[in-house]
């Protein structure tokens, strides 16, 4: 059933509800576009589409940005329903015993009652940001070792920053490498999605967004009640390093500006250049201002996009 040769199809016997089939990417770089699913066996003689089978017919709706259609044939063994996720780890993988354990699904949408399913304009979950090279600055503690500071920051799919023990005051500073770096927008996501689907935050449970525009910058909240969901930080940014030591977690910088508050599932700065001086950024630091129980509490970091 996979790949264009003609001719082969794959035919299964005593389905059941919860039956499944994984496609693991050999390569680390798989970024999907469009995925199609043509079901049931085509006894018809001739060259024909599902839509000009007796009795077809086709259903399209967009959600989340993703374009779906569906298509239906009454062909014998043509599915009833099933689901399509994606995920981007694979956690253990035996080829030879058919053992697969993938993690962090999201769900792209249903295959249901239909010949042929399209899934178009797919909509990753990672924000394809600039992020010029900065060396990364915490005085916070991960978790473990797979869920580092340096995890936020890029838009790999599937990594984030799981910070314990986080209190006011708490900051991270990325120190850019380059000299010219002049932003136009920022985007911090926090919280652990471990909702099924690929939902915005605007389509999730008590889910609100706000936005405001200050000093010409657009800024917008979007709250998600996520689990270690960010309650309140700020955004700096300065034009000067005075003192760097990357084996030491040293970092100083000078005559910070504010850009505004953080918080929620989403927090986007836009309108960002040459907004208090023309001169590049050399450091962003984000600090903790408020948190749950305020003495100390979990926060996740999805990631912090920069765009330039």
């Amino acid at each position: 059933m996979y790949g264009s040769l003609s001719g082969y199809y794959f035919h299964a016997k005593n389905v059941k509800i919860g039956d499944w089939i994984v496609l693991a990417f050999e390569e680390d770089d798989v970024h999907l576009s469009k995925v199609v699913i043509e079901t049931g066996y085509n006894n018809r003689s001739g060259l024909k589409l599902v839509n000009e089978l007796s009795g077809a017919k086709t259903e399209k709706r967009k959600s989340n940005s993703i374009e779906v259609s569906h298509e239906f044939g009454n062909l014998p063994y043509e599915l009833v329903e099933g689901s399509l996720e994606i995920s981007p780890k694979i956690l253990k993988i035996e080829v030879d015993k058919n053992v697969i354990r993938c993690a962090d699904f999201r769900l792209l949408g249903n295959v249901s009652d239909g010949n042929n399913n399209l899934l178009n304009k797919i909509l990753m979950d990672r924000w394809r940001s600039d992020d010029p090279a900065a060396d990364v600055f915490t005085n916070m503690e991960a978790v473990d070792s797979k869920h580092t500071c340096i995890k936020m920051y890029g838009s790999l799919s599937g990594y984030y920053f799981h910070a314990k023990n986080v209190k006011i005051g708490d900051w991270i500073v990325l120190a850019f490498e380059e000299d010219d770096v002049h932003l136009s927008k920022v985007v911090i996501e926090t919280g652990y999605n471990n909702r099924s689907g690929l939902k915005l935050v605007n389509e999730l449970s008590g889910a609100k967004t706000e936005k405001r525009k200050s000093n010409s910058i657009e800024v917008s909240h979007e709250f998600g009640n996520l689990p270690y969901e960010l309650v309140e930080g700020s955004l700096e940014i300065s034009p000067k390093i005075l003192k760097i030591e990357v084996d030491k977690n040293v970092i100083r910088c000078a005559d910070f500006r504010l850009l505004g508050n953080v918080s929620g599932y989403r927090t986007i700065f836009d309108n960002l250049m040459n907004v208090y001086w023309n001169s590049p950024t050399k450091c962003l630091k984000f600090t903790v201002t408020n948190v749950i129980t305020k003495m100390s509490s979990d926060l996740v970091i999805r990631q912090l996009a920069i765009f330039t």
